[in-house]
């Protein structure tokens, strides 16, 4: 049988059935009258029928009505859960009993005794005051009968012959007991119910506590659930304990957190100096500090980018933002941790940022192009984007030495990188320029593989875009320049228009004077076949005549020369070839000054210059690495410019010569067959 089913019979058997709601002070009284009850009810039964028995008629009927009495007492209560009216009657039951036993007086007297307990179960049955009520009635009866005794015997004895005579010395210590055994008794019932009192006040304190508890906890457990923030606690030993709302676990999409170090948690989503540097932070905050807004300002993972193992394999990236509050003003026993999951706001300021630099672009290209003929702009983006066709066929191509195809690739961004800023688009200008440097870097390697190349594709795309972004501005600002000078231009006047700004733009730049003087310059001799070329090779040489040829106007007029120096074009047909010159009047080559320079540069570390002719000499400045700037700037100092020229010149079949007048000038012979 199951201790619940012994409890359910034990509650039924002792007081009539289960008693939930009343209080502990009723259960207890109810306890009480049913023992006594059932008690007293059994014993008197028995003790009324042996008396009856052994010839005490009247003895054993009084017994017997007063197990009666209690009988009644007993089914009153069952009935009625009531606790007033069986208590009076099981009372007034005890105190015919006790006092019948005092009259009595049993063998030796000893009936007298029963009644120095009765305070006590007075009080114990109907409670503190009617028990003290009974007490002086039964106090009074004892009273009358110890001091009137003789009187109270002779009218009784009809009835109950042979009572006790107890004299007045064993009278006044009953008397006393009585007295004695009443102080007692409301004494330890004043006490016992002032403490009933107080322990279920205490109890009822403890009760509203528990709710007011369990409903915080409640709703502290809905917050966990339902806040959108990872909230967690951390013990000293940088532990999450077992507090923390169920967000943590799906921004760190990971279960079961209660235990495990925060520095575990993050170690394998972010680099390990950021987990030892977040270590030693938290330990700081359970030191005293006075300056909580440093420690949070010092906090290595405010913002940081978190990487998820997923199970197909890498990462899935996620922007997490933390914070720390330690919990206690003199050293932190615990702290207090906060994360976010910002990664939606995260990539939308990356999104706006790059949205913001996309527009910043357009405004610069849109600034830099609204001045510049259509027809100039159409050029450059044909022009771009058959080198950059170009490129893309050379990456194609099957050749597994890169370290071959190099100086055709850097022709090619060279190229769109001059023409790029003779049109006046510094930003893309800027950009080729810097991945011709990247390029640049591997043209002293001996071998070149294609993953070395990776990071140029990567550019190369971005330049190809912003070569089209170009193109869309183009075409929307046709609609707006028809009306322009040169909107009517012919494509022969498109060259020399473009020469004469390259000129007025490295002037400019290099604090010099310059112009562009036409000499049998013939622009309808050049087929279509040779404009992209020729138009390539004079923006070249000018540049280069500009930068390193003409001197300033200071040093031109000390050395007796006109202020502005003078660069003279040419183009005619000479029987089966296309002759194209360009001279300018500046200070023209030196062979020694060539030879020396040579002497510093690592291309022709292994050459005995020393050895070589002038016109050998001479010819250096055609070979890739000569330069005679000391630093690569967007318009010179790589030293590929003229070889890039001569080469592109040779692979059409022609020749590119050179001549000089030291002080005087210097002039480039490009030959073509027609």
């Amino acid at each position: 049988m199951s201790k619940r089913s012994l409890k359910t019979i034990a509650e039924i058997v002792l007081m009539g059935g289960s008693h939930a709601g009343k209080t502990l002070e009723e259960r207890r009284h109810t306890l009480f009258l049913n023992l006594i009850q059932i008690i007293g009810m059994i014993i008197l039964t028995l003790m009324g029928v042996a008396s009856i028995r052994q010839g005490g008629v009247f003895r054993g009927a009084f017994d017997i009505f007063t197990g009666g009495i209690l009988l009644v007492a007993l089914v009153l209560l069952r009935l009625s859960k009531r606790l007033k009216l069986p208590s009076v009657l099981c009372l007034s039951a005890v105190t015919l009993l006790f006092y019948y036993l005092l009259l009595e007086g049993g063998g030796d007297k000893s009936g007298a005794l029963w009644i120095v307990a009765y305070p006590l179960i007075a009080i114990f049955i109907v409670g503190l005051t009617p028990g003290v009520v009974f007490t002086v009635v039964m106090f009074l009866a004892i009273c009358a009968y110890a001091f009137f005794g003789a009187p109270i015997r002779s009218l009784l004895s009809p009835v109950l012959p042979g009572l006790a005579d107890y004299g007045s010395n064993f009278g006044l210590r009953i008397l006393f007991a009585y007295i004695l055994t009443t102080a007692l008794g409301v004494f330890y019932e004043a006490v016992r119910k002032n403490t009933q009192k107080k322990f279920e006040s205490n109890v009822l304190a403890l009760e509203k506590t528990t709710r007011d508890l369990t409903q915080r906890r409640n709703e502290t457990d809905s917050i966990m659930k339902n806040v959108r923030e990872g909230i967690f606690l951390l013990d000293r030993e940088q532990r999450i304990t077992t507090e923390y709302s169920r967000e943590l676990e799906s921004i760190l999409e990971r279960g079961s957190l209660a235990g495990v170090r925060l520095s575990d948690i993050v170690k394998p989503g972010v680099p390990e100096k950021v987990v030892s540097v977040l270590e030693d932070y938290l330990d700081m905050l359970y030191q005293p500090h006075d300056n909580p807004d440093l420690l949070r300002e010092i906090n290595p993972i405010d913002k940081v980018e978190f990487n998820l193992p997923v199970a197909e394999g890498g990462f899935k990236t996620k922007h997490l933002a933390f914070s720390f509050a330690p919990l206690g003003e003199n050293g932190a026993r615990q702290v207090l941790g906060t994360v976010r999951d910002v990664t939606s706001e995260t990539n939308l300021v990356k999104e706006l940022e790059a949205q913001e630099d996309k527009t910043k672009r357009e405004m610069q290209k849109l600034s830099q192009i609204i001045n510049v003929a259509p027809a100039l702009m159409n050029e450059f983006i044909e022009d771009a984007e058959e080198e950059f066709e170009n490129v893309n066929t050379l990456l194609k191509s099957e050749e597994e030495n890169y370290s071959l195809l190099l100086p055709l690739l850097y022709q090619s961004i060279h190229a769109v990188k001059g023409n790029a800023l003779l049109l006046g688009l510094g930003s893309l200008g800027n950009r080729l320029h810097n991945l011709e440097s990247e390029l640049n870097l591997y043209l002293a390697r001996p071998k070149v593989e294609w993953n070395d190349l990776f990071n140029f594709t990567a550019g190369l795309g971005e330049m190809q875009k912003e070569i089209e972004e170009i193109k869309a501005v183009i075409e929307k600002l046709m609609a707006f320049q028809t009306n322009m000078s040169l909107s009517g231009l012919e494509q022969k006047n498109l060259l020399l228009t473009t020469l004469r700004r390259l000129v007025e733009k490295m002037a400019a730049e290099q604090e010099k004077e310059a112009a562009l003087v036409m000499q049998d310059f013939r622009a309808d001799a050049i087929s279509p076949r040779y404009r992209k070329l020729v138009k390539e090779v004079l923006i070249q040489i000018i540049r280069n005549a500009v930068t390193h040829g003409l001197e300033t106007p200071a040093v031109r007029v000390a050395a007796g020369k006109p202020q502005r120096g003078n660069i003279v074009i040419g183009c005619e047909k000479r029987q089966s070839r296309l002759r194209v010159t360009v001279r300018d009047n500046g200070g023209g080559l030196d062979p020694n000054a060539i030879r020396e320079r040579a002497k510093t540069l690592p291309a022709f570390a292994n050459l005995d210059l020393d050895k070589l002719s002038e016109g050998q000499v001479m010819s250096l400045i055609f070979k890739p690495g000569f330069s005679t700037s000391a630093a690569a700037t967007l318009d010179s100092g790589r030293g590929v410019g003229l070889s890039l020229v001569k080469r592109r010149v040779e692979e059409a079949g022609g020749l590119l010569k050179v001549r000089t007048g030291k002080g005087k000038f210097t002039e480039f012979e490009i030959s073509l067959p027609t």
